[in-house]
């Protein structure tokens, strides 16, 4: 560990912000399985002042949500010495400071969908954000928010959340981008099909998805398992209860 003066706990801050990017501090105590919220907020604060992590300040008409963390300049340099982190997922952190609200609200909603995961599937959870992914493995063709699979023998699940300011046209266009992902990979020759998950910001949007999704994959005969439904739906139950609409792609 080339991270100086910093205890063990503090360097899993640091991977945990890596990996998926912005972590709000009671997220960081869930993910550490730790009690005690004081040295939580001891490690944070003396990760900060020593420029290893970044917190983003709430103005005065929201003091009472949790601050939220990523990490800076100090520790990008200091990763690209370790092998788990690639370097190009690296080159993306350096404007963390800049990222607007919707971003940083949907990294906190990817680490939320974990949280809710782990905690039903401890001992057979496999999780995967998109720092996660080896360079040669096939969904980072794809890329998507999030990847899962709760047993051994069960099908991945692959998570894609739109934007609420996305416009049609760049929805329209990630929707054919999974299209040409299926289309491109022999699925045979896998035991279980994936089954995707599209979370929409809103109901409009998640009609708008679906209608477009359904015909599109009818169009080209894709026959997969595509699920959707909205964000408030996951906040709400999180991904493991009765709130998505199969679309009918066959």
């Amino acid at each position: 560990m080339h991270l100086t003066n910093i205890t063990n706990k503090q360097y899993q801050i640091i991977h945990l912000l890596y990996r998926f990017r912005f972590l709000n501090r009671i997220q960081i105590q869930h993910l550490l399985q730790h009690k005690n919220h004081r040295r939580i907020i001891s490690w944070l604060t003396d990760l900060t002042d020593k420029n290893y992590i970044g917190k983003q300040e709430h103005d005065s008409q929201v003091l009472r949500k949790p601050s939220v963390y990523y990490i800076v300049r100090k520790s990008i340099q200091q990763l690209r010495a370790h092998s788990e982190c690639d370097k190009n997922n690296l080159n993306k952190l350096y404007k963390e400071h800049i990222k607007s609200g919707e971003f940083i609200n949907l990294h906190l909603s990817i680490a939320d969908i974990f949280l809710s995961l782990n905690d039903k599937y401890t001992d057979t959870l496999v999780f995967f954000t998109r720092a996660d992914f080896t360079k040669d493995s096939i969904i980072r063709e794809i890329s998507p928010h999030f990847t899962y699979k709760r047993k051994e023998s069960e099908s991945y699940f692959i998570g894609e959340l739109f934007l609420d300011k996305m416009p049609y046209f760049a929805v329209r266009n990630r929707i054919d981008e999974y299209i040409s992902f299926f289309q491109t990979f022999d699925w045979l020759k896998y035991d279980k099909l994936p089954k995707l998950l599209f979370i929409c910001p809103n109901k409009k949007i998640e009609a708008y998805v679906l209608h477009f999704t359904q015909r599109r994959f009818q169009e080209e005969n894709i026959e997969i398992d595509v699920f959707i439904t909205t964000k408030e739906n996951v906040k709400k139950c999180g991904v493991e209860n009765e709130i998505w609409t199969q679309i009918k792609t066959s």
